[in-house]
């Protein structure tokens, strides 16, 4: 199968307009939700340097937060999978087969 039938066969060419209305919904929301956050982090590096916490401290305690939300965000798509393969077949959901699957060369 050449790639512009894998891209045809998959889920996101089949997908219903109501499911690509939700996709943008929620991209759009991930995205001002990361424009909140990067904005922020000025205003609490300057309190934070102010009360003492020095830059690695708080590099250490920045990474230490996005691993939890990481494998929180991963337990959570896990269990949906689990779910989904429990209630029948279904297209794997692409955003969580795309972050979180082991990376390949782009073709």
């Amino acid at each position: 199968m050449s790639t512009p039938d894998r891209v045809r066969a998959g889920s996101l060419a089949n997908a219903s307009p109501e499911g690509h209305r939700d996709r943008y919904v929620i991209a759009v929301g991930a995205a001002v939700l990361v424009t909140l956050l990067w904005s922020t982090s000025y205003i609490l590096n300057k309190f934070a340097f102010e009360h003492g916490v020095g830059p690695f401290t708080l590099a250490g305690l920045r990474y230490a937060v996005s691993a939890g939300a990481l494998l929180l965000a991963r337990a959570i798509a896990s269990r949906r999978r689990t779910a989904r393969q429990a209630s029948g077949p279904a297209a794997p959901a692409e955003g969580a087969r795309i972050i979180f699957c082991s990376a390949r060369p782009a073709i």
